[in-house]
C-alpha cells in the first residue's frame, strides 16, 4: 500500500526534495542508485493521460523517474543498469507511449538489439540502460496478444 505519493512539485531532478515537515527527503530511486544497484523494477501506470512509475512505496510521473535514472545510473559504476517495467497497470492505449519516454530520457545510453537478440554480456552494455519487460502475473496481469503492439515492435 502506498503511504503517501510523492509530489512531483517537490522532487528536483537530483532526487532530492522537502517533505512536508521540511526535513530533506531523497527518492528510493535515487537512493539505490546511489547505492549502486544495477537493476530497477519499475511499475508503470497511468493517472488520466500522465504515465506514473511506482517503485517501491514512492509515486513519481514517468518522465521525471526516466530523467533521474539517466541522471545518476552511471556516477557510481559503468556497468550496465537493468530496467525492468512491468506493464500490468498500464492501460493498453498507454503502452505505446513508454518506448518514446524511453529514448527521450536515454538517448544514446540505451541499449538496443534487433528482435529475439540475447541480452548484452555487462561490457558489451558498459554505459547503457538495457530495458525489459516483466513477465506478466497469472491471475493479476491481464494475458498478453500474442504479438506486441506496432508500436513496441521498434
Amino acid at each position: 500500500a502506498l503511504r503517501q505519493p510523492l509530489r512531483s512539485a517537490l522532487m528536483s531532478p537530483e532526487g532530492f526534495g522537502t517533505s512536508d515537515n521540511g526535513a530533506e527527503q531523497r527518492s528510493s530511486i535515487h537512493m539505490a542508485l546511489e547505492a549502486g544497484c544495477r537493476c530497477l523494477g519499475l511499475a508503470l501506470g497511468a493517472a488520466g493521460p500522465l504515465l506514473q512509475v511506482v517503485f517501491q512505496e514512492e509515486r513519481m510521473l514517468l518522465d521525471e523517474a526516466l530523467q533521474m535514472v539517466a541522471q545518476l545510473a552511471f556516477r557510481k559504476t559503468s556497468f550496465p543498469l537493468l530496467l525492468v517495467l512491468h506493464l500490468g497497470m498500464l492501460p493498453a492505449a498507454s503502452c505505446g507511449l513508454v518506448p518514446g519516454a524511453l529514448v527521450e530520457a536515454f538517448g544514446q545510453q540505451l541499449w538496443r538489439a534487433g528482435a529475439g537478440a540475447a541480452l548484452p554480456s555487462p561490457e558489451e552494455a558498459k554505459g547503457r540502460v538495457v530495458v525489459v519487460l516483466a513477465p506478466a502475473a497469472p491471475g493479476f496481469d491481464p494475458a498478453l496478444e500474442a504479438e506486441p503492439p506496432p508500436a513496441l515492435k521498434a
